[in-house]
């Protein structure tokens, strides 16, 4: 439940029991009050009534015109008692039509016996019972005014709350999305200026965090970048030196070795050795051009992105015997080396995932673009076992790829179901400042 739904049941509370109260007091002092007046107007009736013994019996009225010139005061009645009177239903009036018997007795109840005279008048008897009827309307009439006050006070304060709440709670609201914002990594998320005081200064304090996060985000993916690009470079020199030193070592004792097997003056046993020199060196060069290969893909340096990987694809499909489709747009957006090495590096990574966990017999490898050309979109996917949201948060391999597409400023996605396979999206904007936070374009 809400806060603002909270208070709302409070007032409402709070409004029923004060309508409880005013009705419970209501009704003891309209019991009171009412029994005082009807027993002062019964008493008054009964004495003149009496009085009439004092004077002669001629000048006497009679029982009915007793009855007919009283019967339109109030809180009384004047009937003549009959011989076969019920003194609980026939007499005693317990409700009009505008009270409700409820309300009646809880006001009045039952009194019999208790405010009933009798009084003989010329041998007949009259019978005077208490009546409270129009009492009991006006206080009823009272109590559904102030039934009506007190639920129109009660709407009234509840749409205040609701409304007054939904606008002071609207900062609040405000700042639950920026924290979702935050907590996803957005952190050039920020809040607007507030008139109320605390919420201003809430929002301050919140942009200096999300300033200084975004801050600390770009220093960390700069320091990120330099690292990759320093790897890069190692691996780029360690390539070049161990191709040019040992790779023509290693070439030069094969071509020795197929000398020595080739001479006359060698001996059988010698012959036999060199050969052996020259299958070891042959396998030792393998490896150590998929070694250099590995440090340095040599495509990318005498082609681009597009070829490269296309060469990446269909080789990586060749030895490991699983069909990987590759589909490329026409006149894709030129790419820097650092670009074209970290989108590489991703496909790379990706296919030897699918080798060594995905167990899939397919792989589709796709780069499309943007319809302005400004955005670059490169996806890998197989039809594997897929893995769970864990795989996807902890795997060294999808910490590497997330790392390369931060690197130059790209954003990935990993859509992964378990028994379902993997996708995985590169998006590169490769429009200018791209990816670049506030601070480092002018602004905060």
């Amino acid at each position: 439940m809400t806060t603002v739904l909270r208070v709302n049941a409070f007032l409402t509370m709070v409004f029923a029991m004060l309508l409880l109260a005013c009705v419970v007091v209501m009704v003891r002092q309209a019991r009171l009050d009412i029994e005082r007046e009807v027993s002062a107007s019964m008493g008054l009736v009964a004495a003149l009534t009496e009085g009439c013994h004092m004077v002669p019996r001629q000048y006497c009225p009679s029982a009915d015109e007793i009855t007919k010139k009283l019967q339109h005061y109030r809180h009384f009645k004047i009937i003549s008692e009959p011989s076969n009177l019920n003194m609980s239903e026939d007499i005693i009036p317990r409700s009009s039509g505008s009270v409700p018997l409820w309300f009646y007795d809880a006001v009045w109840g039952r009194p019999a016996g208790r405010l009933i005279e009798h009084i003989p008048v010329k041998g007949e008897r009259l019978l005077l019972v208490a009546d409270p009827t129009d009492e009991l309307l006006e206080v009823w009439e009272s109590v559904v005014q102030i039934f009506l006050l007190i639920v129109a006070c009660a709407l009234v304060a509840n749409v205040a709350v609701l409304v007054g709440g939904r606008i002071s709670l609207r900062p609040i609201r405000r700042f639950l999305c920026a924290l979702d914002q935050i907590e996803r990594g957005n952190y050039q998320e920020r809040l607007p200026s507030y008139s109320i005081s605390e919420a201003h200064r809430l929002a301050c304090h919140f942009n200096e965090m999300a300033a200084a996060l975004e801050k600390q985000q770009y220093e960390n993916r700069l320091l990120n970048r330099q690292l990759l690009c320093l790897q890069e470079q190692e691996r780029r020199e360690l390539a070049r030196e161990l191709h040019d030193d040992l790779g023509q070592h290693l070439s030069a004792i094969k071509a020795v070795a197929g000398t020595i097997s080739l001479s006359v003056e060698s001996s059988e046993a010698v012959r036999v050795n060199a050969r052996k020199i020259i299958s070891i060196s042959s396998n030792v060069l393998l490896s150590f051009r998929n070694i250099v290969h590995r440090l340095r893909p040599t495509e990318l340096d005498r082609t681009d992105f597009y070829h490269a990987s296309r060469q990446l694809c269909k080789t990586w499909s060749d030895s490991v015997n699983i069909p990987c489709h590759y589909s490329c747009a026409d006149s894709p957006p030129t790419l820097n080396s650092n670009q074209s090495i970290h989108l590489y590096r991703i496909v790379q990574e990706a296919l030897n995932n699918v080798l060594k966990h995905a167990n899939a017999s397919h792989v589709e490898v796709c780069i499309d673009t943007s319809r302005d050309g400004d955005n670059l979109y490169l996806s890998i996917l197989d039809n594997g076992v897929g893995m769970d949201d864990d795989a996807c948060a902890i795997g060294m391999g999808i910490r590497f790829m997330n790392e390369r597409a931060a690197a130059i400023g790209a954003e990935i996605k990993f859509t992964a179901n378990d028994g379902a396979g993997t996708k995985i999206c590169v998006e590169l904007a490769t429009s200018v400042n791209a990816g670049v936070p506030d601070y480092e374009r002018g602004g905060v």
